[in-house]
């Protein structure tokens, strides 16, 4: 390329003399001249998209994403600094995902990618391609871009996780003791709610985040929105080091998430004055059933009630009851050790709990309960 731009040079300046005299020329023979170089057109390359991925049917870690062919490619060329973007097929949200010289891309990374665009049902999604690289020529970089195509990537299926804790104002942000469960609607599809009054007595601004069980205390797997202290009903969640959720004024609102898309929504109660109730316990045949003398819980947070490692020796039918009294109490009449997450009745039939030791949580407005085995 260098001989090519030496030698206009040098011919434009013959022409330029010999402009100003036509005889200098008269008897010098003409100059040399090459054959003209082919004009470089490598400013593309085209890629071709990986049949149907599977993301739990791969084996290794990382699978190709795509192939690619360089327009042209000078020789003795380097390809250099490949790298692919996707998106959703309607929406320009373009993510990058680096590839090696082969087009293969991290499988965790695609994983990651597909649950941040679409959520974690493990569903086929049709997603947007791109790549770009560049060609390295003696030294200098050419640009080099493929226009997008299609790829469809099936991600792993979700592993289901029961526990989610709620995090926020309405028990001081205590990272200490997980004592605010979400309950489980749904667990196949991940569905949870809570309800409370998020206001907490007006302590401080109504947000909060949430945790699964195994991450809890740790702020870079927190579950939030992308906007810190988002006011919006209902919107999409984020995992990372992410922005709180928050209600848009204060009182009873019910939580509902939806873990597997990544979705929330919060609807405000009609009734914001319901009962109020001093203490909530566990009373039935492992304490003789003495109302007054029952297992009290602790207050995590408005309306919702929790303790940990309650014990039972044997199995036991028992019963929920306020204010160590029988005017008020629930139950759901199933075995716990099969159905261990529900509603409860009010004054509804006892439940029966198989030996071992539990962390229970209740909700005295939805009559909501969770007993996680330990």
């Amino acid at each position: 390329m260098k001989k090519k731009f030496l030698y206009t040079a040098i011919f434009a300046a013959i022409i330029g003399l010999a402009s100003c005299n036509e005889d200098f020329n008269a008897d010098v023979a003409a100059p040399q001249t090459w054959e003209q170089e082919e004009i470089l057109a490598a400013s593309g390359m085209t890629i071709t998209p990986a049949a149907d991925i599977n993301l739990e049917t791969v084996t290794e870690d990382s699978v190709i994403l795509f192939s690619y062919q360089v327009n042209n490619q000078v020789e003795g060329s380097k390809i250099e600094n490949l790298t692919a973007y996707v998106s959703k097929q309607d929406v320009e949200e373009w993510r990058k995902i680096e590839v090696d010289a082969e087009g293969k891309a991290s499988v965790e990374v695609l994983q990651k990618t597909i649950e941040d665009l679409y959520g974690k049902k493990d569903e086929m999604r049709t997603l947007a391609l791109k790549a770009e690289a560049s060609m390295n020529i003696d030294g200098e970089a050419l640009f080099l871009s493929a226009e997008r195509v299609s790829v469809n990537i099936t991600p792993k299926k979700p592993l289901i996780i029961p526990e989610y804790y709620i995090v926020g104002n309405i028990q001081g942000w205590n990272t200490g003791t997980k004592s605010c469960a979400l309950y489980p609607v749904n667990l196949e599809e991940s569905i949870f709610t809570y309800t409370t009054d998020f206001s907490n007595n007006n302590a401080g601004t109504p947000n909060f985040k949430i945790w699964a069980a195994a991450d809890f205390g740790n702020w870079d797997n927190a579950i939030g929105t992308q906007i810190d202290g988002d006011t919006n009903l209902e919107g999409k969640l984020v995992q990372g080091n992410v922005g709180a959720i928050q209600t848009p004024d204060n009182g009873i609102y019910t939580l509902t998430l939806n873990l597997i898309e990544m979705k929330y929504e919060m609807v405000k109660e009609e009734n914001q004055s319901v009962a109020e109730y001093t203490s909530i316990g566990l009373v039935g045949g492992f304490n003789g059933w003495n109302q007054v003398d029952n297992v009290q819980l602790i207050k995590a947070a408005p309306h919702n009630w929790y303790i940990s490692n309650f014990t039972v020796e044997s199995e036991s039918e028992l019963k929920f009851n306020a204010d160590k009294a029988w005017t008020v109490s629930w139950g759901a009449g199933v075995n716990l050790g099969d159905t261990p997450f529900g509603k409860a009745d009010l004054n509804g039939a006892n439940f029966k709990l198989p030996a071992g030791t539990y962390d229970v949580f209740f909700n005295d407005i939805t009559g909501q309960f969770a007993f996680f085995a330990r």
